[in-house]
């Protein structure tokens, strides 16, 4: 029994991470150096930008940027644009896809706050989007991916301006391409959907998925990057519904981190 429930654990940690839909799934537990292995398969490892410390333990929360002792990436909105640049173009996800991300947040600076983004030097239609916070009239909500985006619902981020929420969140935004609406989850939960046209990535040229900050300017966003720890981030190209996200879910992480296989041995 012991041995079954270890292969069953192992089975919930690794779902999602070798099914060929992933394109890319980064866990942030590098710790050290300028790499975030792809645990995906597919190569597409990023690579850590302006960041100007990346040894071991050099980033907290709200404070410095860098790797955090213990798995996770912080950076600041400080204007430096500290990112991870990724290989995976846009055009990888033409028709339906997942987009994914797990992370606390430290109020945005501006009015976008991107958790993913694009390289793209202009905001222009769909090369252009972001999934992260939008912060209008200091009340954050999720932002949906596309020209025109479109904030969903209340984030569960329910702080104000810049106030201070180290709590962890797993957001997700899937994406119908035949009905083209966007339903986004948080921590596993259908939050809200939106209709939106626009978002099909299959024209985006040779724009490339970013990390924690945007390529472009937009009025007093200009700093435009996550302020916070990302402690996950994964991109498929099809519908998943929650039960098969590639990052673990808060929860999920809780129960494990509490022991997670003798909770399952104590229910059966």
């Amino acid at each position: 029994m012991k041995k079954l429930l270890i292969i069953v654990l192992a089975i919930m940690l690794t779902t999602g991470v070798t099914q060929a839909a992933t394109l890319l799934h980064y866990d942030f537990s590098d710790g050290s150096g300028t790499t975030a292995t792809d645990l995906s398969g597919q190569g597409n490892h990023g690579t850590l930008g302006n960041f100007g410390d990346t040894s071991a333990g050099a980033g907290q929360f709200g404070v410095s940027e860098g790797w955090v002792t213990g798995g996770g990436l912080s950076t600041l909105a400080d204007g430096a644009r500290n990112y991870v640049s990724t290989p995976l173009l846009l055009t990888a996800v033409p028709n339906d896809w997942t987009i994914e991300y797990l992370a606390s947040a430290d109020g945005p600076a501006g009015d976008y706050t991107p958790a993913i983004a694009t390289n793209q030097t202009a905001w222009d239609g769909a090369k252009a989007f972001f999934l992260g916070l939008h912060n209008p009239s200091s009340s954050n909500q999720v932002q949906t991916p596309g020209w025109g985006g479109g904030q969903v619902g209340s984030h569960p981020y329910s702080v104000p301006g810049d106030q201070s929420d180290p709590s962890v969140h797993h957001i997700a935004a899937v994406y119908d391409s035949t009905t083209n609406v966007v339903e986004v989850f948080v921590d596993g939960v259908s939050a809200a959907s939106t209709t939106q046209t626009g978002i099909n990535f299959g024209g985006a040229g040779n724009s490339l998925f970013r990390i924690c900050s945007s390529n472009w300017g937009w009025g007093s966003a200009a700093t435009e990057e996550w302020d916070g720890i990302l402690y996950g981030v994964a991109i498929s190209d099809t519908k998943l519904a929650p039960g098969s996200f590639v990052v673990p879910e808060p929860m999920t992480l809780f129960l494990l981190g509490m022991g997670g296989l003798g909770l399952i041995r104590r229910r059966k």
